[in-house]
């Protein structure tokens, strides 16, 4: 860390003792928070991480004070700092919640980035389900506010069951955060989540389609609903998804020959990976996928030695002969 040497203040400019001189350096931080101007205050909420580094304790008490200060740019450096300082984060969920609730708008937003960008630390607690929900049907609320909000539901699990109706109605939401973690979120609440599966079932933005069939399987969509959503994803515009809703046919032993064809098509995708995944499902589905021998003899001739050891392999199980 780059040293301060000085601590600015209203009455001047004090000097700040090195860092092996310090004897209690929190009850001097502590001080610094204050009775500094803001950005001094603001350097002082960053030294408790600085010179502290994970033995944490009075810092959390210290760095709480902060959040209730004049400046704005001072309380953010206070979440923040809280945010890093770990486990012991735990300690200030109540101030945490307080703000969520609260009537300041940059605190309370500030209250769920916290609960979001942090949440290996500070866990929201399932109580602020309808707090979190409130702020997800908010016709006020910003996309990124909105996105958020959905992001704490998915870390509430099971317990987020009450937002199952609003979440379904987020999974065709315009903002993708809002989709992506609406779908997360029915996923985690599972069996729960059942009178989302129409909304999952309908589903057609194809950023979240591989998402949605995780989430059919964990609230226990039947295999034919599975099998009808996957076919369909197979006509995805994404040549990505076309691929995986073939994979994910041939594993459950459904439409082959819808797979087929998908996987046909991917050998001849401009990214090698895809190429390569093709020719290895191909392989897996063996003497069914004779169709897919003339494509993967061509294929023996691909730029990418690994596409050509796929095909080649793929070849030998489908037909012994044609790899010879």
């Amino acid at each position: 860390m780059e040293q301060r040497n000085h601590l600015r203040t209203g009455e001047g400019v004090d000097e700040y003792p090195d860092k092996d001189a310090i004897s209690e350096p929190v009850a001097q931080i502590v001080a610094a928070v204050r009775n500094c101007d803001w950005q001094g205050r603001i350097d002082a909420v960053e030294d408790l991480l600085s010179y502290m580094g994970s033995e944490v304790g009075e810092e959390v008490a210290a760095v709480k004070e902060p959040l209730e200060d004049e400046s704005e740019d001072v309380r953010v450096h206070a979440f923040y700092a809280l945010c890093h300082l770990g486990a012991d984060a735990e300690e200030v969920v109540p101030t945490l919640t307080e703000h969520l609730r609260g009537g300041d708008e940059s605190l309370r937003h500030k209250a769920l980035q916290t609960f979001f960008n942090f949440r290996n630390y500070v866990n929201p607690n399932p109580e602020l389900v309808p707090d979190f929900l409130e702020i997800l049907t908010d016709p006020a609320s910003d996309n990124s506010f909105r996105g958020m909000a959905t992001g704490c539901l998915w870390f509430c699990g099971a317990d987020a069951e009450p937002a199952v109706p609003a979440l379904a109605r987020g999974v065709t939401d315009d903002d993708y955060s809002v989709r992506f973690y609406s779908v997360l979120a029915l996923g985690a609440i599972g069996p729960a989540a059942k009178e989302a599966l129409p909304v999952l079932l309908e589903a057609r933005r194809s950023d979240i389609l591989q998402d949605v069939v995780d989430a059919l399987r964990t609230i226990g969509a039947s295999a034919e609903e599975i099998t009808h959503f996957l076919v369909r994803m197979t006509q995805s515009e994404d040549g990505r998804d076309r691929r995986f809703a073939a994979e994910a046919l041939v594993r459950i032993g459904a439409e082959t020959d819808v797979a087929v064809a998908v996987l046909i098509d991917s050998l001849n995708d401009d990214d090698s990976f895809t190429r390569c995944s093709a020719a290895r499902t191909l392989g897996k589905i063996g003497p069914r996928a004779e169709s897919a021998v003339p494509a993967l003899s061509m294929a023996l001739n691909d730029e990418d030695r690994h596409v050509r050891d796929a095909a080649k392999a793929a070849l030998e199980r489908i037909v012994p002969v044609a790899a010879g």
